[in-house]
């Protein structure tokens, strides 16, 4: 009811909403038989039933503009796994399969839906990694270093653009080649 009271309040205040970026995000990292039921919720519901909610609340609205674009923030985790983040994995993964899903059932209405799936980028989530460990990923990364914000930011903003009217439905991955699919 939240998610589409917002929606309501946005669209009164400065139209319809034509752009959705969903880009939300927790990580509880813990082997399988030691994540609990509420770390898992917690996480799938900020990555995959979070996006579900906003896009059920704009698509409507989007329709009724005569388009729109939605981008999703993925993971290449959600392709290849996470050990001890099986949540976090499974969340981005269903992502993947929830913006396909849309894509084909709105493409017809003029609506894109596309995932951008970085890998390791420079923000606060990461800093629960050891110095070690992102060491090691920065050494499997082969352009060897970690992304910036910016450099998640535009191809998400490609994807939202005119020059991006005939992707949809598409995984793009920015991680400097550490996932080759």
């Amino acid at each position: 009811e939240q998610v589409r009271t917002a929606f309501e309040r946005v669209g009164g205040e400065l139209g319809a909403p034509t752009l959705l970026v969903c880009a939300t995000g927790v990580v509880r990292e813990a082997p399988i038989e030691a994540t609990s039921l509420a770390d898992w919720n917690l996480v799938v519901d900020s990555s995959l039933t979070g996006s579900f909610l906003a896009i059920r609340a704009v698509v409507p609205a989007m329709r009724d503009a005569g388009g729109g674009a939605i981008v999703a923030i993925g993971s290449g985790y959600g392709r290849k796994g996470y050990r001890n983040g099986a949540s976090y994995a499974a969340a981005k993964s269903g992502l993947e399969g929830l913006i396909k899903s849309v894509a084909l059932e709105t493409a017809a209405d003029g609506i894109r839906a596309n995932v951008v799936a970085p890998g390791p980028v420079e923000t606060p989530m990461i800093d629960h990694i050891p110095d070690q460990r992102l060491a090691a990923t920065r050494e499997a990364i082969p352009q060897g270093r970690i992304a910036t914000p910016e450099e998640v930011v535009a191809p998400t903003l490609y994807l939202l653009s005119a020059e991006a009217s005939h992707v949809t439905g598409q995984v793009l991955h920015v991680n400097g080649g550490l996932l080759m699919p």
